[in-house]
């Protein structure tokens, strides 16, 4: 297992949570923790948590004293801490105190309510050293409670305290002594000779009673230290991938950025037949007052599949990782036996469909006859689902979504809600060729089953639904701009905005201005003091038809977020006679926009990925629309063009929609761009996990400045996208797949497992265990297994 030397100013993930690889995750009692290198009150090497937001906040940081020296703050040491193990669940830690003295610092998260470490102390003086070191903890109560406090526990003294309910118990085995500096500790005295060495363990414990959580801390104290960790580095060398290039700081972010992956995973409950996983795990989370998960908000309620999809390009060394997720979808169908929008371990559940993308979780060829059946039969009923009457109500083969939030990009001004200058257009009224690809690439997957499982009749209709979506998708192509767009789901335009009328208070009001062409109208109301208001308003005009339309809306169908009330018609208005408002104090405003669809975001280049694109359009796609206009310093951010400069968040990367158009243009043979985009996003994430330690959910696309949740799944770097513009396809325990060459101006060496892989230009190394190394040149594809 490799060892780092890693400091403050490296890269380094240093949040702890319970490996649900080796051990069991408590998903509504999950406690995180989170390492600081320094700082804090006071300054210390600390491991802290705040129990789920159980307590203001709990520390635990050593105190070195020897002679008539006392340090604790590390800015202090002789030798600054640095992290030289990194696992799932467990982190090793390096420092010199004082000069010929060695400290070795080991945390590992033994379950969802157990932290335990080890303390070793080696001196490497000439002269014999003496004194000790105290485990101090300090704990502020979030509500009632007591702080931590040195107090006897049948035999032993122990830190006790409590919050919340919560018992909170710290144990330190060995010969120990209460500590007495001005902090809460518990001191083992040392003396050592030259050369010698001495080490402890300790462990500390929630529950709901004191004596269970003694009882869980000094278990954990007794296990075989070594044996126990052993097991993790095993399972860590069957996950993990390990990276070598000419920069070290890229090999620690790929390390680290798969380690963060692991530590998302939460074992299955009875609500769900496999492992899950959440998309952050923060010292700030974990804890259900429900007692069952089922109130957690949307970073901790469940998995959908573009989740999925992404987490496999974050973790691809877990071999069986995407077919355990893709059976949570199976086991958890409605009614109709179709896959649901975002299963949860908590039992949580919806109406809405899940993404067509299942069959992108797994390897179709490597599936068995039986599994093969299951996915066919779970991917064929949600395709029906998705291009049915109810989901597709002109039957054009292009579905509306449900949900803004089954886009994936939860701040988009088109159908946004939350921020004052989004239009916030209501999503059931627009059609997508986002949507309309995704479906496209299932059922060519889909094509592929039904004929290995000789399904005559499923694969004829599965070949005309693919004609009918290829030709939906390319209706939504616009050629002066050379972009798909978005459309209205009954006049399939996609016009500009435009404002037709302010107005203040209420009343009757003709518009100054007329829509250009019929368009659907969005009517906001601006109440930022009160909140919402009880509106009614109504709507007269001519409609597509040249027919006279009236509509009324009550309070109850007007959507209130931030002081902002939005609603859009059900009819096209060619023009529009008169709007009444009532409810609307004078001191509050409104206008009327005639909606706006022609906004350029980064899903609408996923035909791209899903292939329904000519030669001759994917060129002009890729050089005149996505590299000359959304193209930025670090990357492609959610919107084009100047709109994207209204909020921070329109300018955000997203590591996921950015992965998959880098795997469509090395799908196109477009290898060099794919490298450079990938060169272009990887900056900001390194530069976060340096500065800041951990991985955020998106980066400005031109500073590189962390945006959205801390922690986040999307802010993670996608090996398996590095892997193929290395020009590796595949790696598994007996085979691997290469073709073309590694587009990047270094080697590329990749070990997993027990193979090693290395990539320079077209010249590929293979070593095998107890073979010698194969060579191979060229950049056709090539399989090199195990035989």
């Amino acid at each position: 297992m490799r060892s780092w030397k890693l400091n403050g100013d490296s890269p380094l993930f240093l949040t702890l949570a319970a490996n649900a690889r080796v051990t069991s995750t408590t998903y509504s009692n999950d406690i995180i923790w989170a390492l600081q290198l320094g700082g804090g009150e006071p300054p210390a090497l600390a491991v802290t948590t705040t129990l789920g937001l159980r307590a203001a906040q709990m520390r635990l940081f050593p105190i070195f004293r020897f002679g008539q020296q006392t340090v604790h703050d590390p800015a202090e040491f002789h030798r600054s801490p640095q992290v030289t193990q990194i696992l799932p669940g467990y982190l090793s830690i390096s420092l010199s105190p004082f000069e010929g003295v060695d400290v070795q610092l080991e945390y590992r998260v033994d379950s969802s309510q157990t932290l335990a470490g080890r303390v070793r102390v080696l001196n490497h003086s000439v002269l014999a050293q003496e004194g000790c070191v105290d485990w101090a903890g300090l704990l502020e109560p979030l509500g009632y409670g007591v702080g931590l406090g040195i107090l006897p526990m049948g035999l032993n003294t122990v830190l006790q305290g409590n919050t919340s309910d919560l018992a909170v118990v710290v144990f330190v085995s060995g010969g120990i002594q209460p500590g007495k500096g001005v902090y809460p500790s518990l001191c083992l005295p040392i003396n050592l000779y030259p050369g010698g060495s001495v080490a402890f363990h300790w462990a500390v414990s929630v529950a709901a009673e004191t004596e269970q959580a003694f009882e869980q801390a000094r278990e954990a104290t007794l296990q075989a230290w070594d044996a126990v960790t052993a097991r993790i580095e095993l399972q860590s060398t069957a996950d993990l991938m390990e990276v070598s290039t000419p920069n070290p700081e890229w090999d620690a972010l790929f390390w680290q950025a798969q380690v963060a992956g692991v530590s998302l995973l939460q074992t299955r409950t009875d609500a769900l037949p496999e492992d899950s996983f959440v998309l952050t795990r923060r010292p700030d989370q974990g804890y259900s007052p429900r007692g069952d998960g089922s109130d957690y908000p949307y970073l901790w309620s469940g998995q959908t599949a573009f989740d999925s999809l992404y987490l496999l390009e974050v973790l691809p060394g877990i071999p069986d990782l995407g077919s355990r997720l893709l059976r949570n979808f199976a086991g958890t169908v409605d009614e109709q036996g179709t896959p649901i929008w975002k299963p949860g371990l908590g039992g949580q559940r919806s109406t809405r469909l899940a993404l067509p993308l299942l069959t992108q979780l797994c390897d179709l060829e490597a599936l068995s006859a039986e599994e093969a059946e299951t996915l066919f039969a779970m991917g064929f009923r949600l395709v029906q689902a998705w291009l049915d009457y109810e989901h597709d109500r002109d039957q054009d083969a292009l579905p509306e979504y449900q949900h803004p939030l089954q886009t994936m990009l939860e701040n988009h001004p088109l159908f946004d809600l939350w921020h004052p200058v989004s239009q916030g257009v209501s999503i059931e009224w627009l059609e997508s060729p986002t949507l309309g690809a995704m479906l496209f690439r299932e059922v060519r997957s889909l094509l592929k089953l039904a004929r290995r499982l000789k399904r005559g009749e499923e694969e004829a209709w599965l070949e005309a639904k693919a004609a009918l979506l290829y030709a939906a998708v390319q209706s939504c192509w616009d050629h002066r701009s050379g972009v798909f767009r978005y459309r209205d789901m009954q006049s399939h335009r996609a016009p500009a905005a435009r404002e037709l009328l302010s107005f203040s208070g209420s009343g009757t009001f003709k518009p100054k201005r007329q829509p250009l062409k019929p368009q659907r109208l969005v009517v906001q109301l601006f109440a930022p003091e009160s909140h919402t208001l009880s509106a009614i308003v109504r709507l007269r005009g001519i409609n597509a038809v040249n027919e006279v339309v009236q509509e009324e809306f009550s309070p109850r169908e007007i959507s209130w977020q931030n002081g902002v009330g939005r609603f859009t018609s059900r009819n096209l208005f060619a023009s529009v006679e008169e709007i009444s408002v009532s409810g609307v104090p004078g001191r509050d405003h409104g206008k009327v926009l005639a909606a706006g669809l022609d906004v350029v975001d980064i899903s609408l280049f996923l035909p791209l990925w899903a292939g329904v694109v000519k030669d001759k359009q994917a060129k002009t796609l890729v050089q005149k629309t996505l590299f000359r206009h959304m193209l930025h310093r670090f990357g492609f951010p959610m919107l084009a063009g100047r709109q994207q400069d209204a909020l921070p968040e329109w300018q955000a990367v997203s590591l996921p929609w950015n992965t998959w158009i880098a795997h469509s243009l090395l799908d196109l043979g477009m290898r060099r761009e794919a490298s450079d985009l990938f060169l272009r996003f990887i900056q900001p994430v390194l530069g976060a996990l340096k500065s800041r330690h951990n991985f955020y959910q998106y980066y400005h696309a031109e500073t590189g400045a962390p945006l959205g949740e801390a922690g986040h799944l999307w802010g993670m770097p996608p090996l398996k996208l590095f892997l193929r513009i290395a020009g590796i396809e595949k790696i598994t325990s007996h085979l691997v797949e290469v073709r073309e060459f590694n587009t990047f101006p270094f080697p590329v060496t990749v070990k997993y497992q027990r193979i090693s892989v290395t990539r320079e230009g077209n010249t590929t190394t293979v070593r095998f265990p107890g073979h010698p190394a194969y060579t191979v040149t060229g950049s056709e594809a090539r399989r090199i297994a195990l035989t």
